[in-house]
């Protein structure tokens, strides 16, 4: 079985076995798919309703905008697998310095003045 924004899909596969391997199964790999996993979708999903309410809560708007039921530990997984992602990726970008300028400049710079955000009023000339 493997889950979808669809729900559930069940395929009935055929197991074969070899003197090497007890079985072997040739179906998962050639369609890209892991028993008992999701697709990225379905996981995005999971990580966006998880990560904006309650687990219980998001499991219930999977039923809402999807029509199928999935556990609340599925949604739970689902976001932190990806939150733990996500650290990872901002702790390596944390570890570089951005506040660092180039060495040398842009040869030419393109930019617009339009007055659109200029000060309006009055300009007097200072006293004293």
């Amino acid at each position: 079985m493997w889950w979808c924004v669809f729900g559930a899909v069940k395929v009935t596969e055929r197991v074969w076995c070899t003197e090497q391997q007890k079985y072997l199964r040739l179906l998962p790999e050639a369609i890209g798919v892991t028993p008992r996993g999701r697709s990225k979708r379905l996981e995005r999903v999971l990580s966006d309703f998880g990560c904006e309410h309650s687990f219980r809560h998001a499991a219930a708007r999977v039923v809402e905008h999807y029509g199928f039921e999935i556990s609340a530990s599925a949604v739970r997984e689902a976001t932190l697998h990806h939150a733990g992602r996500a650290q990872q990726l901002l702790e390596k970008e944390y570890q570089e310095s951005f506040r660092v300028l180039p060495a040398q400049g842009a040869e030419h710079v393109v930019a617009e003045a339009d007055g659109e955000h200029g000060v309006h009023g009055s300009c007097w000339p200072a006293k004293g």
